[in-house]
């Protein structure tokens, strides 16, 4: 399946960037030429619909911020005349990475529209601009904010169950899901968070036969506000899509091995006799300012070791206890004694379950 969009899609060549080039000095900047401007935009992301517009940027010392709309081209052009300095203050802050959520929107879709840009003129300043702020680090910026979208979400969730608002709770619960989702998105390098191509860029970056883009859109597909009962199980899901999306960033940053999505997602039947260690839905382990706590529905419990941290990440749904274990030893070089203290510690806040628990077993 694709996008029924690409068919129509602008594929633009080098004549097309003369001629749009050729128009702008013609009919625009024939009175004061930019430091440099840049086309982005759907159209210079392959995004394009018959009715995209030519999205110009012209950049200046300084200037007025205005968009102005030109229509006598192929296609209209809308022009935003932005100042330099802003350009450069925003870019650092985003670097800096300090107090995130006072970002706006448009200031993260100025971010993004640089480094999905084409320069048109002036190339090594439009280049220095976006050295400032490499992809990677946007990325990752955009990663940690949609984090903190997402707990906010869940956190207000939570606080609708408490007063039986069951619709508000999932309504947030439908929002925290697309953030966990934009989240993964950022973590496997987009730079963006327009909600309008989410799909397409889902599509780029995971691939349609994904475990998360199938979960993603089944948890957007209904929101079923009218039944309590599969409206809790909904909200379940929502929960637990944020701990397996953290859990599979943990393996990134720490290379912990190969990651079952459709395990931790509980698309996996247990055919096995064997006694398997599951988490609860609402729990999950988040990083704040570098410190790792385990928290069930929106409240910390225990604050954890990294290792401790990465242990949880390790715990897929589908594991003995005794696999885990050896799991433990072999990728985080785990003591038995410690794996134990972890485990008893995780168990005290009552967020694992044993799956097909056989008493037989421990009878002496």
């Amino acid at each position: 399946m694709t996008h029924a969009h690409i068919q129509d899609t602008k594929v633009l060549s080098s004549a097309d960037i003369s001629a749009l080039k050729a128009f702008l000095d013609k009919n625009y900047f024939n009175n004061q030429q930019p430091l440099f401007t840049f086309l982005s935009g759907s159209i210079a992301e392959g995004l394009s619909t018959p009715k995209s517009d030519y999205d110009i940027y012209a950049v200046y010392d300084e200037c007025e911020e205005a968009e102005i709309l030109l229509t006598d081209f192929e296609r209209p052009i809308e022009v935003t005349s932005i100042k330099l300095s802003k350009l450069v203050g925003i870019f650092e802050f985003v670097h800096a990475g300090k107090d995130l959520a006072n970002i706006s929107p448009y200031e993260l879709l100025l971010c993004h529209r640089v480094h999905s840009g084409i320069g048109l003129t002036g190339q090594a300043a439009f280049q220095t601009l976006k050295n400032l702020l490499d992809a990677q680090t946007f990325a990752q910026r955009l990663s940690e904010l949609c984090f903190l979208y997402a707990e906010r979400s869940l956190k207000v969730c939570a606080g609708n169950l408490l007063v039986n608002d069951h619709a508000s709770a999932l309504l947030n619960a439908h929002h925290a899901v697309r953030q966990t989702f934009n989240r993964l998105l950022a973590v496997f390098g987009a730079t963006s968070l327009l909600e309008k191509w989410q799909l397409a860029y889902a599509e780029k970056y995971l691939g349609l036969q994904h475990p998360a883009y199938k979960e993603f859109i089944q948890l957007m597909s209904v929101v079923p506000y009218e039944n309590e009962i599969t409206g809790n199980i909904y909200i379940e899901r929502a929960f637990r899509f944020q701990q397996v999306v953290g859990d599979y960033v943990r393996f990134e940053a720490d290379e912990l091995g190969d990651f079952d999505w459709n395990a931790r997602f509980l698309h996996k039947s247990n055919d096995t006799e064997n006694m398997i260690l599951r988490k609860s839905a609402l729990s999950r382990v988040i990083e704040i300012q570098g410190k790792f706590y385990l928290v069930v529905s929106s409240t910390p419990l225990l604050e954890l070791p990294a290792t401790a941290a990465n242990l949880w990440a390790l715990i897929d749904n589908t594991s003995s206890i005794t696999t885990l274990q050896k799991k433990a030893e072999d990728v985080l070089k785990l003591a038995p004694q410690t794996f134990s203290e972890y485990l008893k510690a995780f168990s005290s806040v009552d967020v694992l379950a044993v799956d097909k628990f056989n008493f037989e077993h421990y009878k002496v």
